[in-house]
């Protein structure tokens, strides 16, 4: 495993492997995590931003947004989300606040987080909910300083041992459905800190009420995500790892340092959680919740997708990109992230905007809404899955409501087609999804061309696996695959790209 590892953080190629293998179930979690301390930190970075890279991970950076705080008034909650929205950002929704709100304000809980939804387009993901409904805390839990953030190590007591104090009759009072908030989340977020040496059974809810959460989350078609702890990097932190994957089944994880990381090495430890996230998460996507400064700088090279972030008063506000001395509640966290997002990865990570905004997400949801549930996560070409969880989330958002009379199905593109050779102009995941459809209707002949050599080889590698039609790499040359073509599809995914394209070469765009 170790000489693979090593191979991977030098080759494309063989990181596609290693990710095949996680994928089908052919790695195991503590052997990987004692594997990769063997690593240097430079490997430890490249074989992390690898991962990230298409098809094996998710390219796109983002900043995820929580708009709420226990002590708002409903008008600056939805204020909040309305900003964050309008900027194309995601949302983080944490439940128990939203129900704090309400709750101050003579609403039902479930009432107030409609009335959010129906004001974003931006896909919204759900955390502190459980069996009953929102989670409910005690006020100086809610109202919670931050005090073992702003200190910093070595650190007493806090936060292990009291955070999740719930007020679980109040839970069984309120009246809500977990079933009306999983309908109306893109994805839901659970707790997996309290599994074994994760050492933190005061600080999330039992396992098996978060796997019944998950399942509850699955049934209504949202994604599923996990908060682990670094915990000591090793023991511990595996099998958090392994409570999210075995057992609840995440598509996504979110990641924790701060105080929750308590190895000798915490920024070894930090990228070592990373890139073992980004080997065996489903779901492609890794962020964190919770780092400080120098965390979240060495995360983003070791290939995290992005941070959680918040407005004053929301805890995830001061818990990513500041440092003890300065992490305390009432920061304003999205300007900061977002500058060391820019400081450490660039303005731009590929094709995309860091941090991914409006321009990313309107791609992502036209290319989901053109391929459809059916061809999405988890369904895969050769093992590895169309799309990630983004797309599936993507799904579920008001932008994709909006925007599903303008996007044919790629079902519907296909019928038209009357070819034996096809050229798709773009070699991501429409492609992947047009070619698998033109396959069973019977087109003998598929050629890819990308800019990207290394994306239009992954492509065809995969598909010729998979397709009984023969495919051919056409060396990123798009005016000689639309000449030897009898029918040419541009199947980028960024609205402007696949604009130019089809300008450029005829060929019909699809998303």
């Amino acid at each position: 495993m170790l000489d693979l590892l090593r191979e991977a953080c030098e080759s494309l190629d063989a990181a596609l492997e290693l990710k095949r293998m996680a994928y089908e179930g052919k790695l195991n979690v503590d052997e990987v995590v004692t594997d990769l301390g063997e690593l240097t930190d430079r490997e430890l970075e490249a074989l992390g931003d690898n991962l990230r890279t298409f098809p094996m991970g998710c390219d796109l950076i983002e900043l995820a947004v929580g708009p709420c705080a226990s002590d708002y008034s409903p008008d600056i909650l939805l204020a909040n989300a309305i900003l964050a929205d309008r900027m194309g950002l995601p949302l983080h929704i944490c439940a128990y606040a939203v129900a704090d709100v309400a709750e101050n304000y003579g609403m039902r809980p479930i009432e107030l987080f409609r009335r959010l939804v129906r004001n974003v387009r931006v896909p919204v993901d759900v955390d502190h909910i459980g069996a009953h409904g929102p989670m409910r805390f005690p006020r100086d839990i809610t109202a919670c300083e931050g005090t073992c953030y702003l200190q910093g190590p070595p650190f007493r007591e806090c936060p292990r041992g009291r955070i999740h104090r719930r007020l679980v009759d109040k839970e069984k009072q309120q009246g809500e459905k977990l079933e009306d908030w999983a309908e109306l989340a893109s994805s839901i977020c659970v707790n997996v800190t309290g599994e074994g040496g994760q050492d933190a059974e005061a600080h999330a809810a039992p396992l098996e009420e978060m796997k019944q959460v998950a399942e509850t989350a699955r049934r209504a078609g949202a994604g599923v995500g996990a908060i682990l702890h670094v915990a000591d990097g090793e023991d511990e932190f595996a099998d958090g790892l392994k409570a999210a994957i075995e057992e609840v089944k995440v598509d996504y994880l979110a990641i924790e340092g701060g105080p929750f990381n308590r190895a000798g090495d915490r920024l070894s430890a930090f990228r070592r959680a990373v890139v073992a996230a980004r080997i065996f998460v489903p779901g492609k996507v890794v962020l964190t919740n919770g780092a400080y400064e120098d965390e979240l700088v060495v995360g983003l090279r070791a290939g995290l997708n992005g941070a959680l972030s918040g407005f004053p008063k929301n805890h995830h506000g001061y818990m990513v990109g500041y440092e003890p001395g300065t992490a305390r509640r009432g920061k304003f966290g999205i300007p900061k992230v977002l500058s060391i997002m820019r400081r450490t990865l660039g303005s731009r990570y590929g094709n995309t905007e860091v941090p991914a905004g409006w321009t990313e997400l309107e791609g992502v949801t036209r290319a989901a809404l053109f391929l459809g549930s059916d061809l999405l996560y988890p369904r895969d070409v050769a093992s590895i899955p169309i799309g990630d969880v983004h797309w599936v989330a993507a799904l579920r958002s008001n932008a994709a409501r909006e925007l599903s009379e303008e996007v044919r199905s790629v079902e519907e593109v296909a019928s038209e087609v009357n070819a034996d050779t096809v050229a798709l102009l773009g070699g991501r995941f429409p492609a992947w999804g047009l070619a698998l459809t033109l396959d069973e209707l019977g087109v003998s002949e598929v050629l890819i061309s990308d800019p990207d050599a290394w994306v239009e080889r992954a492509t065809v590698r995969l598909l010729d696996e998979e397709l009984d039609a023969t495919v051919h790499a056409m060396a990123g040359d798009d005016h000689k695959a639309v000449k030897e073509a009898d029918a040419a599809f541009v199947t980028a995914v960024m609205p402007g790209i696949a604009e130019r394209l089809a300008e450029r070469t005829g060929a019909r765009t699809v998303c």
